[in-house]
């Protein structure tokens, strides 16, 4: 009786973790698992994270660590993250391109940050949402207010290309 609890907690966490990293996923996920010489499934690798298991000698879980792969640590994991290497934890993406404020100085929308993109940020320079020439877009940081940090960060981007990180 004692392995059927075992195997069905086994298969429980096992459901549970491919719901845990697959949420916010719009494509197929990777999965790749381990199992130590009792057939105990000790790993399961995702494309963006991993799922370690521990038994103590009588074969009882004893502790699962979930670790999820977000190098700009903004608590995002990279396959949810829409600016996946630039700390971002607001997410804001006011163009709904798919790609975070933070990290998408391409204001005209195509494909590069130049001249263009220059002239919209300028035009929205010191506005906020009362003003006219609010622009959404280019308040990088989300603040609230185009000013020196978003210049700051359309410098960073300047001559930049997709995709945006």
């Amino acid at each position: 009786m004692n392995n059927i609890i075992r195997n069905h907690v086994i298969s429980s966490l096992l459901l549970f973790s491919i719901l845990l990293f697959s949420l916010n996923n719009s494509y197929a996920e990777t999965v790749s698992y381990t199992y130590d010489s009792l057939s105990r499934l000790i790993t399961a690798g995702y494309d963006d994270g991993q799922i370690d298991y521990f038994y103590d000698p009588s074969g009882n879980i004893t502790q699962i660590d979930i670790q999820i792969v977000d190098p700009d640590i903004d608590g995002y994991a990279d396959n949810a993250d829409n600016c996946k290497d630039t700390f971002n934890p607001g997410q804001q993406d006011t163009d709904l391109d798919g790609y975070g404020n933070m990290c998408d100085a391409d204001l005209d929308n195509d494909g590069v940050v130049g001249f263009n993109d220059y002239n919209f940020f300028g035009n929205a320079w010191g506005s906020d949402d009362t003003r006219p020439n609010w622009n959404p877009d280019a308040d990088f940081d989300s603040d609230g207010v185009v000013g020196f940090n978003d210049y700051n960060i359309f410098g960073s981007r300047w001559g930049t290309s997709e995709p945006w990180h």
